[in-house]
């Protein structure tokens, strides 16, 4: 299922790119994938044999066709008519890795102890940046079990500067 939710979203992305509208199209299929996680029924609705096509793309026609770009909804269409909607998510998935990745943006994860300051989140995004001459998207959490400090996930790589990390490397040291 990986290979065919890539190839539609690589479809759907090369459309995109020659449209200028790589940003506009994510944000359209980020929509699409709130509806889904809203309504779980919808895909296996989609992809009920027992219902006529027609009818299934009467409803992606309903309930996308007046808010979404017509690309958009033909991608939708297609999906079904092809039997593969349940590659929806997936698709959408892969379709915001692409934009990411054109865009050299990257999703990273701050776990802190304590909840960041916004002054604090923007310094450490800056210094990061220019470390790494990436821009970042950056998903924020709080873990207490840290102790102090943070961690941080991106790409493959962690950056553990937690005090909970550095206990561990103690005892670690410790038991040798």
């Amino acid at each position: 299922m990986k290979q065919t939710s890539k190839a539609y979203a690589e479809a759907l992305f090369a459309i995109a790119l020659e449209q200028k509208k790589v940003s506009e199209f994510a944000e359209h299929l980020e929509q699409i994938e709130t509806v889904i996680q809203e309504n779980p029924d919808y895909v296996s609705y989609l992809k009920t044999p027992a219902l006529p096509l027609s009818e299934r793309l009467a409803a992606i026609e309903e309930a996308f066709g007046n808010t979404m770009p017509e690309e958009i909804v033909s991608y939708l269409k297609l999906l079904c008519e092809n039997g593969h909607i349940s590659a929806l998510k997936d698709s959408i998935t892969e379709f915001l890795r692409l934009e990411m990745a054109v865009s050299n943006t990257v999703t990273i994860t701050i776990t802190s102890a304590v909840a960041l300051n916004d002054a604090q989140k923007e310094k450490l995004i800056q210094k990061l940046e220019a470390k790494y001459r990436k821009c970042f998207f950056p998903v924020y959490q709080v873990d207490s079990a840290l102790l102090g400090g943070i961690r941080i996930e991106m790409e493959d790589k962690v950056i553990d500067g937690s005090i909970l990390k550095r206990l561990q490397s103690l005892k670690e040291v410790i038991k040798l």
